[in-house]
Order: structure tokens, then sequence, then C-alpha cells
């Protein structure tokens, strides 16, 4: 017999994180620095429903295990292009003599 909590679309942190195969910590970790599923607030408890969490999973889907280097394009230098972000200062100081 099903109890009615077991029908309830939405999952408390420790349900979730277990769906998830991750700490109840980490997901708490996360609801506060950010990078985490979406979540909602039910008066003061906090629920997921399984397709956030399947949508925050199939966005972190990776083929390698490292982020590769790209390779460096020389329009990200061009100073005339409205889109391309100022540099900041990379050099060290002259040493003073």
């Amino acid at each position: 017999m099903e109890k009615d909590h077991d029908r309830s679309p939405y999952l408390n942190t420790v349900q979730a994180a277990h769906y998830l195969n991750i700490s109840p910590k980490t997901l708490e970790k996360m609801r506060v620095v950010g990078g985490g599923p979406n979540f909602r607030k039910h008066g003061g408890r906090v629920v997921y429903t399984r397709p956030d969490l399947d949508l925050w999973s199939e966005r972190h889907k990776q083929d390698i295990t490292h982020s590769p280097q790209l390779p460096h394009d020389p329009h990200d230098d061009d100073p005339t292009d409205p889109t391309t972000p100022p540099r900041s200062q990379t050099s060290c100081p002259e040493p003073s003599l």
C-alpha cells in the first residue's frame, strides 16, 4: 500500500540528494552558493521536483573529465569589436631601482 508522501511530486532535500546520488550537504551548499537544481519553498520547507532534478543533471552532462583549453581566437583582442570585454592589467609593474 502506497503512503500519501510516496505519491507526492515533491522531494525533500534528503530524497532529492538520494535521487541525484549526492550528499544532502552538497545540495544544501548549492542552494546557498548557486549552481544547484531549481527548488521551491513551501512555507519553510525546501522541495524539489524530479523534472527539475533531471533537467539540472542533463545540463551537467559531460563527455570528458576536464575542461579543454580552447584555441586562442585573435578576434578576442580586437579593441574595435564592441563585444570584446576590456582586458585587465596582467603585467607586473617595473621594479623600483
